[in-house]
């Protein structure tokens, strides 16, 4: 029998993994992304305000 390096139950494995990987990496920069723009919509503190005044 003749065993080539990338079988084809091999190749569709590999292939599987880096969709799953694609997916998981769109989902988190999709989730990182919404949650930087809601965070800049909220209204912005004043810093100075938190300063003990002598």
């Amino acid at each position: 029998m003749d065993k080539s390096l990338f079988d084809d139950n091999k190749v569709i494995a590999l292939i599987g993994l880096l969709l799953a990987a694609l997916i998981v990496v769109s989902v988190m920069f999709a989730m990182t992304y919404m949650a930087d723009r809601q965070r800049n919509e909220v209204q912005t503190i004043d810093v100075q305000n938190c300063y003990k005044k002598n």
